[in-house]
């Protein structure tokens, strides 16, 4: 997937989201039809069938072709509905799956855009928490304090980016930055020391977070990182929301944070230049082997609430609660969850319904 130069990416990641008013929405919907028609222009041929139904009859052919008479895997995040869909379509042929951080493909392009930002909001104030524990906290003394100061460095940036080079650091940029070091705990430490240098007016760190959620690197170039998920996520739904829903949508995730509040990507879906389909949106296991399904308490960007959802839609799914932070719990360094993975991957133990770990 090609949406056009590392100029043009360049314009459309930095995008503000912030003030909510009818500029800042004009410009969000030119950037979004701009990035629609580049995404035609580049990649036109194959954006209607990019979407995750023919993903997951492309590993069906892979698993035949090397000859497993069953596919193991593994699916983390976004890799939960393409192993949920193709646990629908090839149930006789899932082998043991594991399905970390789920997606419940049930949801509204509304519903995901306000669970998403509680779920970023309640990882941001539990990052503020940590951070003021130690007494030495780079961006205040209490996290009022320090949210405060973030909102105040945001409103700022809405007018006046930091330089960093030859590129600015726009509110939208900073706003990307702080969620991509939110999906690991291991990376709080990192956005302090960000947020606290760019509260001094330096924007480096920031930047550099930013740049690798959008998957850019130092020369300008962007890995199909950003082009790639709209492209399925537009795909895999008929969902075509009105201006109405997005403002709608918009208001109430500015409610939750005004750090993380947007419309979601409803209004790219909503300019799309590919048809979409509601397949993918409904899965059924039915006569599968058993799947594992891990969610986690604390994760950001694939709410806990979802992951109970996707394991009744299985029918053949138990699941495994997390009570970490992170996206993702397989890899969040705990023992308990790796244990039980393993357990399962290996010799096929499947853990007893009910099962939780604690933090790592």
């Amino acid at each position: 997937m090609r949406c056009g130069d590392g100029a043009e990416m360049d314009r459309f990641t930095s995008l503000n989201t912030l003030p909510a008013d009818a500029q800042t929405h004009q410009a969000a919907e030119a950037a979004n039809k701009e990035f629609a028609a580049l995404c035609q222009e580049h990649s036109g041929k194959i954006l209607p069938y990019v979407g995750t139904v023919n993903a997951a009859r492309d590993m069906d052919r892979i698993r035949e072709a090397v000859g497993d008479p069953k596919l193991n895997y593994v699916g983390m995040s976004y890799g939960t509905q393409l192993g949920g869909v193709y646990a629908t379509l090839f149930p006789k042929n899932v082998g043991r799956m594991v399905l970390d951080a789920p997606l419940d493909p049930t949801v509204t392009f509304e519903q995901r855009t306000l669970a998403q930002t509680r779920g970023f909001q309640q990882a941001y104030e539990s990052f503020l928490k940590a951070c003021v524990k130690e007494g030495s906290c780079a961006v205040g003394k209490t996290p009022e304090e320090a949210n405060a100061n973030v909102a105040r460095l945001m409103n700022q940036l809405t007018t006046k980016p930091l330089q960093v080079g030859g590129r600015a650091l726009t509110q939208g940029l900073a706003s990307t930055g702080v969620a991509a070091a939110l999906y690991s705990e291991l990376t709080w430490p990192f956005l302090e020391q960000a947020l606290g240098e760019a509260l001094k007016g330096r924007g480096e760190a920031l930047m550099y977070l930013a740049d690798s959620y959008t998957g850019r690197d130092q020369n300008g170039n962007y890995s199909t990182q950003m082009t790639s998920f709209p492209a399925i996520t537009c795909v895999d739904t008929a969902e075509r929301p009105d201006e109405a829903t997005l403002r709608r949508t918009e208001a109430a995730a500015l409610k939750i944070s005004p750090l993380f509040g947007s419309e979601g990507s409803g209004g790219l879906c909503r300019v799309w230049p590919a048809k979409g389909s509601d397949e993918a949106r409904h899965v059924d296991a039915t006569g599968s082997a058993p799947i594992l399904v891990v969610g986690g308490k604390g994760d950001p960007a694939t709410p806990y609430q979802w992951a109970p959802k996707l394991t009744a839609q299985l029918k053949t799914a138990t699941l495994v609660t997390y009570e970490g932070e992170g996206h993702g719990a397989y890899l969040s360094g705990s023992k308990c969850v790796q244990g039980i993975v393993d357990a399962y991957l290996i010799d096929g133990k499947m853990p007893q319904k009910g099962t939780t770990c604690p933090a790592a």
